[in-house]
């Protein structure tokens, strides 16, 4: 459960989201077409790297970033949730879903390549 935060203390852009597994044919605009149905915040950019796996399977990690996050009763529980280093679920089709948390890395000044 989460504890009460004082969202006021984070920067309107606070925190980044972090997908940690995405399949490697997944699309920049799908993940951004699922994010803004999610009606979270005013995406800024969203981040895409190529991984590869201890299998050897390749895939991507996926970085949300927003311009601010929205003052939704929705998008305030799921803001502190995340700063509350919580997991959630975001289903982009009936049985799919990622698992978002807030990113613990630092957001780059651009977008990296590849």
């Amino acid at each position: 459960m989460s504890q009460p935060i004082d969202l006021t203390k984070f920067q309107p852009n606070e925190p980044s989201l972090c997908i940690s597994y995405v399949f490697s044919n997944v699309r920049r605009q799908q993940v951004w077409n699922v994010m803004k149905e999610a009606n979270l915040g005013f995406i800024e950019r969203i981040d895409m790297v190529k991984m590869t796996g201890k299998d050897g399977k390749t895939f991507q990690r996926v970085f949300i970033h927003f311009k601010h996050w929205f003052r939704s009763p929705d998008a305030q529980c799921a803001r502190t949730q995340f700063i509350n280093d919580e997991m959630l679920k975001l289903y982009y089709n009936d049985k799919w879903y990622w698992q978002l948390r807030a990113s613990k890395s630092e957001k780059p000044a651009a977008a990296p390549v590849g």
